[in-house]
């Protein structure tokens, strides 16, 4: 999902079986959003509700651990990157979901 809302999280809700755990990991808006609760339900089937960010890793431990990975070629990065000519574009592919995360290089 990737956009946090009372619409989308109801059928995740009721699809959740006892002592489920639903872990929000996109964003919703800023600010207070609504969201409608059975309370009994959550309670009696001891759900649970949790946001994540980045699986809440370290980037000091995570960011060397990994670069270690890559290095030693357990991690293939490479074939992950795609190479642009036109900013634009990847401002288009990012809008249209064809490039979730970008990084802009800057060659002098």
């Amino acid at each position: 999902m990737d956009v946090a809302r009372d619409d989308v999280l109801q059928p995740i809700l009721r699809m959740t079986g006892k002592l489920g755990r639903i872990v929000l990991c996109s964003l919703a808006a800023a600010g207070p959003q609504p969201l409608t609760l059975n309370l009994f339900d959550v309670t009696m089937r001891e759900k649970q509700i949790v946001g994540s960010l980045s699986d809440s890793a370290n980037p000091n431990e995570e960011i060397p651990r990994l670069l270690g990975l890559y290095q030693d070629g357990y991690l293939d990065l490479d074939t992950q990157v795609s190479r642009l000519q036109d900013i634009n574009a990847g401002f288009r592919d990012l809008k249209d979901g064809r490039n979730l995360r970008g990084v802009v290089l800057c060659q002098s």
